[in-house]
């Protein structure tokens, strides 16, 4: 703020700060709200934009490809789309025999707390990227660890009717902030869905060897 105004920087970081609890949520704010606090449209505006930014020069750290054999790299992928998101979303990624990434796709938007589920449309992309893998994540903008039970629920729903496609899921990754949960090592649900073909696979047990705790940092 600084930079762009000499001299006010330090009071209109002071009236951001006393307004919003966290910096994702200046940038998420309407134009017209920082517009009251006294910026102006420019200002207002290049606050969105820093977001996108953020999340782009993240995917693009990536490459087209990437692996995602392990939870701490899907993790660190995963977090790249939800910076600065304060709805939920829902994404799925579809990954081929390798575990490199077909497609990432954004599924659901929902409300400060919930996003809508709905497996048809997991299994639609699935069949359609003929993927060998998926690997589902929605955040908790609220920056909760602890997976709800329709978190539970919805998995539950997904692992079953995956089953009659051969396709497996890896795993249901919460992105938190910077804290990653897999329900899979947390055991949510039950370790029997988890268990039941074509879930449990040589894929999916080098997964879960790599996992040291059920939730852990993005370094």
């Amino acid at each position: 703020m600084e930079t762009l105004h000499p001299g006010q920087g330090e009071r209109l970081a002071r009236l951001l700060r006393d307004r919003f609890l966290t910096p994702a949520a200046v940038f998420e704010a309407d134009s017209d709200v920082l517009e009251q606090l006294g910026l102006s449209a420019r200002d207002a505006l290049f606050l969105r934009l820093v977001p996108a930014l953020a999340r782009y020069t993240g995917r693009e750290s990536f490459g087209k490809s990437p692996r995602l054999d392990t939870a701490e790299r899907a993790g660190a992928f995963l977090e790249t789309r939800f910076i600065g998101k304060r709805l939920e979303q829902f994404y799925l990624l579809c990954l081929d025999s390798n575990l490199r990434l077909i497609q990432s796709i954004l599924l659901e938007r929902g409300t400060t707390d919930r996003a809508p589920f709905y497996p048809r449309h997991v299994l639609r992309e699935a069949v359609r990227t003929h993927a060998a893998y998926l690997i589902v994540s929605h955040n908790h903008p609220n920056n909760s660890i602890v997976p709800s039970n329709v978190d539970v629920s919805c998995t539950v729903e997904l692992l079953d009717a995956l089953a009659p496609l051969s396709v497996a899921l890896i795993d249901h990754l919460i992105v938190a902030d910077k804290t990653i949960v897999s329900l899979r090592a947390l055991g949510k649900p039950a370790p029997m869905y988890w268990n039941h073909p074509p879930h449990r696979c040589a894929a999916s047990d080098r997964w879960l060897a790599g996992i040291a705790d059920w939730h852990w940092e993005i370094r």
